[in-house]
């Protein structure tokens, strides 16, 4: 806390002083007092000095004590006349006129210790009303936390004891509150360089524009950034006390932030076991189930779909978990996610068709390859564990299907469906696609992959034209493919129920090696 060179004038110590030039400069804030007798080393002055000397050796080294003046450290200078200088020299007032630094004449009656001590004990008493008012305002913020007034208040509080307009603004600069006290919203979208310098900084920062001051200042806890206080208001009426009102709701914000992340954090503690109880039918009925879903703000009587997600890089688990809560929390989406070890099982309140267009979404907004799973939706809470399972299904075979895509649906397996359910049986695919196939799988000496021929043949429903050009062959390099194959198998591709025994018997083979792969 300082003073002004103008409020120090104002004092009775310094009555009988005289301002003998430099007063565009009499609002420059005096941080201390410094006596020198003999000016000589100019740059151990201090930034915010109030510099008091006698004058001793200045009548013959003026350049010395204008050197000093354009340096523009001091908040003033006052020189003593009447012991070394009879006169302050015209060249000293062009100096402090130019610097818009106060020259203070004092007349040699005056007693150096009144002086400097009178100056001094106002600067000590200003920065003890400083504390006090600091100590209030602090208990004041950190009572509202305490009393869990939620960062609203907080922000209307401010703004009344600064008397400006207040933003909380998050890690993004989007504000989440304001009290837009004076009107000053409009001006807002202007003072996003000011956010951005202050995140970068991760220190307060300040604007000028248009008679108004802008400051913000970063919202830190764990060295980590959440966002900022962004004050305006006209610059006249900023006080020194508004910095330390600002830096403590700067940490009663970071407290309530600690506070919020604590309690979501156990959320999502919570929903996630709850999840987990679910997939694993780890509840002793349906009726208490849904009961415990109602307390943490899920109603699993309506529907509800499975989602799985799957990164190509398991180590972007977590940040793709991140990433969804981050996008399903802005679109109001009901949902609890949990984690795996391949990717993140997400249970949606929401239909099948719905959840395939948000995946659609998560896909494009997501920076990687992405797969998405979706499984059958329910009302049912005992079938959740099914549609769970249905969607990591869907998610590691999306490349079965004729027509592979990132996002695949359980129903999209189609066959595959069908072979899963009798694996699971316990029949074996191996003797069914090998009695079908036969010659034909690639272990044979014939050099041609006719599992690749006739895929690209049924995925066309028959077009040889069509299927050529997948296979990059002439369609009669293709036609003496098939005859080959009918001649190996024993099927004829005019016949529908020849062709169905290939395709089940394709599917499966595809199918075994794909589980034997993972």
């Amino acid at each position: 806390m300082s003073i002004t060179v103008h409020e120090a004038m104002a004092l009775p110590v310094m009555a009988k002083t005289k301002l003998a030039a430099g007063a565009k400069g009499l609002h420059r804030p005096i941080r201390w007092v410094t006596i020198v007798e003999v000016i000589e080393d100019i740059s151990r002055l201090q930034q915010g000095e109030f510099l008091v000397t006698t004058g001793y050796g200045l009548d013959t080294h003026e350049e010395r004590f204008i050197a000093l003046m354009d340096l523009q450290k001091l908040s003033g200078v006052a020189i003593y006349t009447g012991f070394y200088l009879k006169k302050i020299p015209e060249s000293f007032l062009a100096a402090a006129d130019r610097n818009s630094i106060p020259l203070i004449e004092i007349p040699a009656d005056i007693n150096f210790s009144s002086l400097t001590e009178g100056i001094l004990q106002e600067i000590l008493n200003r920065q003890m009303e400083l504390i006090a008012s600091s100590l209030r305002i602090h208990k004041e913020l950190t009572g509202l936390v305490l009393k869990g007034q939620g960062e609203e208040t907080i922000t209307e509080t401010l703004a009344g004891l600064i008397g400006a307009s207040v933003f909380r603004l998050n890690e993004s600069g989007d504000a989440i509150q304001s009290a837009d006290i004076n009107g000053l919203d409009d001006g807002f979208s202007q003072l996003q360089p000011l956010f951005e310098m202050c995140r970068r900084k991760a220190a307060p920062s300040t604007h000028h524009q248009d008679r108004l001051m802008a400051a913000a200042f970063p919202i830190m806890a764990d060295n980590v950034f959440y966002g900022a206080i962004l004050a305006i208001k006209p610059e006249a009426d900023w006080k020194a006390i508004d910095r330390s009102v600002l830096e403590h709701a700067a940490t009663v914000y970071a407290i309530e932030q600690l506070k919020t992340n604590a309690i979501e954090q156990t959320q999502v503690t919570l929903r996630g076991e709850f999840l987990e109880e679910i997939l694993q039918k780890n509840f002793k009925n349906r009726a208490l189930a849904l009961v415990h879903g109602r307390k943490l703000g899920f109603d699993l009587s309506l529907p509800h779909t499975v989602i799985h997600l799957k990164p190509a890089d398991a180590g972007q688990v977590a940040g793709l978990n991140t990433f969804t809560s981050r996008q399903l929390t802005e679109r109001n989406i009901h949902f609890i996610s949990k984690e795996r070890l391949d990717g993140i099982t997400v249970l949606i309140q929401s239909d099948a068709d719905s959840c395939r267009v948000l995946a659609e979404e998560l896909i494009t907004g997501w920076d990687g390859e992405l797969i998405i799973g979706i499984g059958r939706t329910t009302d049912d809470v005992g079938q959740l564990s099914s549609s769970a399972a249905e969607a990591k299904q869907a998610a590691d075979l999306h490349l079965l299907p004729l027509q592979p895509g990132p996002v695949v649906h359980y129903d999209d397996l189609g066959t595959y469906r069908l072979l899963l359910e009798v694996r699971e049986a316990g029949g074996s695919l191996r003797t069914f696609y090998e009695e079908a196939l036969d010659d034909l799988l690639p272990t044979s000496a014939s050099g041609i992959d006719f599992i690749e021929t006739l895929n690209a043949f049924f995925k066309h429903h028959g077009s040889v034209q069509a299927a050529a050009e997948e296979l990059f062959i002439h369609r009669h390099t293709l036609k003496y493919r098939l005859d080959q194959a009918e001649k190996r198998s024993g099927c004829r591709l005019d016949s529908a129920d020849d062709r169905l025994r290939l395709q089940l018997a394709i599917a499966a083979w595809r199918l075994d090696h794909h589980l034997e792969r993972q």
